[in-house]
């Protein structure tokens, strides 16, 4: 089976096991987390995921203008991949907001579910990680460089 193939076949199982009666999702999109390149990191990441460690994410909000692309909305689902684009779950974005990256706390780097949870942990690897990401694009980074910050829930084990 094709990765898209594998990707829709996940969709639709989902899909079908959607209760009557309850909402259904117009769309879906499908992405493995972490930069291109960083294989090893996407596949610890969407484990993580899978097991309900990691339930939160966030990205430079300069990142969906030099894409472009839209930022997510509550509500919609997108299929976490691993590296070599296999869908392992399907998740729900559950609260969206744009902070400082000073503003982000420690229920929320907990939840991002990476290292030791910890606010002090995420504001070191995650600054290094979006000083890198801003510089890499002309930008410069501080603790006001807004985030767009995600929760989110799984709500499809692919495969299951």
């Amino acid at each position: 089976m094709t990765g898209r193939d594998a990707i829709d076949c996940c969709w639709a199982d989902y899909m079908s096991a959607i209760p009557a009666g309850n909402p259904i999702p117009a769309h879906f999109d499908a992405w493995p987390f972490g930069a291109d390149g960083e294989d090893e990191l996407a596949d610890e990441l969407a484990e993580l995921v899978v097991r309900g460690i990691k339930t939160a994410t966030s990205s430079l909000l300069t990142s969906y203008e030099d894409e472009p692309r839209p930022i997510e909305q509550i509500g919609e689902h997108s299929v976490v991949l691993m590296s070599t684009g296999e869908p392992r779950c399907v998740i729900e974005m559950t609260e969206v907001r744009t902070l400082s990256f000073d503003q982000v706390d420690a229920d929320f780097s907990a939840d991002y579910g990476e290292g030791e949870r910890t606010l002090a942990w995420w504001r070191e690897h995650l600054g290094d990680y979006y000083a890198a990401e801003a510089a890499a694009h002309g930008r410069s980074f501080s603790g006001e460089t807004p985030l767009v910050c995600k929760r989110f829930r799984v709500v499809h084990r692919c495969g299951d």
